[in-house]
């Protein structure tokens, strides 16, 4: 595959699941425990109350900044 197609598809994977947990995020009383925030340039993902691992997750390129 080639390496820039693949930054493509990760970045719009990270979008989705932004907009995904953000909008959760927004429902009233948070009930699901989720947040977004970020480690240094890394966007990460948080569900309390999802047994989904999808969720719970750190998007990055260890190859740019290992």
């Amino acid at each position: 595959m080639d390496v820039e197609l693949a930054h493509q598809i990760e970045a719009a994977e990270s979008e989705y699941l932004r907009s995904r947990v953000q909008n959760l995020a927004g429902i009233s009383g948070n009930p699901y425990g989720a947040r977004v925030f970020s480690n240094g340039d890394f966007p990460c993902f948080q569900m309390n109350a999802s047994p989904s691992p999808m969720f719970n997750r750190i998007y990055g390129d260890s190859a740019r900044d290992p």
